[in-house]
């Protein structure tokens, strides 16, 4: 008693931290508390010297929280690192409720589009194949666009992750994973009418923090995998507008509104198409506030990425002004027609559709 007594101040006090520990000891057989703190004693100051802290309010919970993630996240990456990779992915959904359903949906059609665009592997291919800019009309249907980035497939899908793609695919390794994540007590099943996973919140800052501290100069590839899943996946749906789809629609809400806010994600290329259509989705429901602060974060990201005239960006412009016609903002519906207008016409000339729609 004594011993665990030590080690619940040790971690923290923080009831979720005492889970983890009681997650470690399980995984390891350990029948007492004494031999995970001669761990913590053996380790010294190389791996825990983060819950070496006074109790201090502006320190306290981070420090223990993350010296009691440590262990499982370091255990789960020896058992399975494609577990491991999972779980990043999984971390930038929504926590509250990830739908196995979707994820392996979304899996399913990105691994089906990798393999029918094989030869837009190489560099020829995809200068060939490039979509021509301002071809595309008002809130089209979601379709895949290619990267500038040389290390994602034309599917959006990381080039180092595609093989997690079969894996994800695979129900007798997904559902291993998911008992491996179950037992560190990393993640919860939820048994409903569709099986899910929930995450507690702190484990997921905890990964997403990790993860991006690993990427801090380059595109996070977990998040870029988790939106070609989802992009597949609500692709699937059809037309948002048809009032049997909006169930369905509902349940991505809160999934493509993490993936927006994920920390240093920019709503451009794959992420802003699903953002447009979500968009759209708002909009067949009425729900026009929603539909207009999607449309504003995907500008904003849209004009530090790609630039103010960029295409892509004055579509968006467009699809913006669309929005405040409909909640009765008549002068900045004005405004964002004058400067997509004004925009498209100087890179598409008068006469091109899409610039006819603007005036229109």
């Amino acid at each position: 008693l004594d011993s665990a007594k030590k080690l619940v101040r040790r971690i923290g006090c923080l009831p979720l931290a005492v889970d983890q520990a009681g997650a470690f000891m399980k995984q390891n057989g350990f029948s007492s508390a004494n031999r995970l703190n001669n761990l913590y004693n053996k380790q010294g100051s190389k791996e825990v010297s983060i819950i070496r802290w006074k109790n201090s309010l502006t320190t306290y919970e981070q420090t223990s929280v993350l010296a009691a993630f440590t262990a499982p996240l370091q255990r789960l990456g020896e058992i399975d690192c494609d577990a491991l990779s999972l779980l990043r992915v999984l971390a930038c959904f929504d926590p509250e409720n990830i739908p196995l359903d979707i994820l392996i949906l979304g899996a399913e059609k990105a691994r089906a589009c990798l393999a029918s665009n094989t030869e837009l592997a190489s560099p020829v291919s995809r200068k060939e194949k490039r979509p021509v800019p301002g071809e595309q009309g008002k809130l089209q249907p979601l379709t895949v666009l290619q990267s500038v980035n040389t290390d994602t497939t034309s599917a959006g899908v990381p080039l180092d992750l595609s093989p997690l793609l079969e894996r994800i695919c695979s129900e007798e390794w997904l559902r291993g994973a998911c008992s491996h994540l179950k037992d560190l007590s990393l993640a919860q099943t939820l048994h409903g009418e569709k099986t899910s996973l929930h995450i507690h919140d702190l484990i997921q800052q905890v990964v997403v923090q990790q993860t991006a501290a690993a990427h801090e100069s380059s595109e996070d590839p977990y998040h870029a995998l988790a939106v070609a899943i989802l992009s597949q996946a609500f692709e699937m749906i059809g037309d948002v507008g048809s009032p049997q789809a909006w169930t369905e629609c509902e349940r991505f809400v809160p999934h493509v509104m993490s993936l927006v806010n994920h920390v240093g994600a920019l709503p451009i290329n794959l992420l802003g198409l699903l953002s447009a259509r979500v968009a759209e989705y708002f909009v067949k429901r009425g729900r026009y506030n929603e539909a207009a602060a999607l449309c504003q974060q995907t500008l904003e990201g849209q004009t530090h990425q790609l630039g103010a005239k960029h295409l892509n960006t004055l579509n968006t412009v467009d699809h913006l002004a669309d929005v405040y016609v409909r909640q009765g903002r008549y002068g900045d519906a004005v405004a964002s027609y004058q400067r997509a207008l004004a925009g498209r016409e100087q890179q598409l000339g008068a006469d091109h559709q899409d610039t006819l729609d603007t005036v229109n």
